[in-house]
């Protein structure tokens, strides 16, 4: 309802505060398959948006051999 807390901009915010702490390395990691069927898991939202947004910011030797799409 109006003015009540939204969980979606709790995890933002959270994951926001998660990223500026880090003070010398940060590790994300997620592994991509279902442990009850091995079907394939997508990250959430919030780790895909920064695997996006360092892809397309972010470049050094060796990327080339990345794919991040």
């Amino acid at each position: 309802k109006r003015g009540d807390r939204s969980r979606r901009d709790d995890d933002r915010y959270l994951f926001l505060e998660a990223l500026i702490s880090a003070q010398q390395k940060l590790y994300i990691s997620y592994i991509g398959r279902s442990i009850q069927d091995n079907s394939e898991r997508f990250p959430s939202v919030l780790v895909q948006e920064l695997i996006d947004y360092i892809g397309q910011s972010h470049y050094l030797p060796g990327d080339e051999a990345l794919n991040c799409d």
